[in-house]
């Protein structure tokens, strides 16, 4: 995904996001905070558009997880970066 994040569009960040939310493998994956973190800063182009699917994303995550912000699995890095752009 990295190396085309920056030519992904809007459709494709809300897959790419509802395809992490809802398997397992790919959420509990060791790298998959830094690899969207990556497709984040690649995509900026898209934000106005896409901020409220990450948005969305990140509220499921830390959910999922007990409303805690802070652990790993609900991105608060991206968390961090989605912020300052709202």
């Amino acid at each position: 995904m990295i190396p085309h994040a920056h030519l992904m569009c809007v459709d494709d960040i809300k897959i790419m996001l509802d395809a992490v939310k809802n398997n397992d493998q790919i959420y509990d994956a060791a790298e998959t905070s830094n690899i969207l973190e990556q497709v984040f800063d690649l995509n900026l182009m898209n934000i106005g558009d896409t901020k409220s699917y990450w948005r969305e994303f990140i509220d499921a995550m830390t959910h999922k997880n007990g409303g805690n912000k802070t652990i790993h699995y609900s991105y608060p890095n991206l968390r961090a970066k989605l912020d300052q752009y709202i």
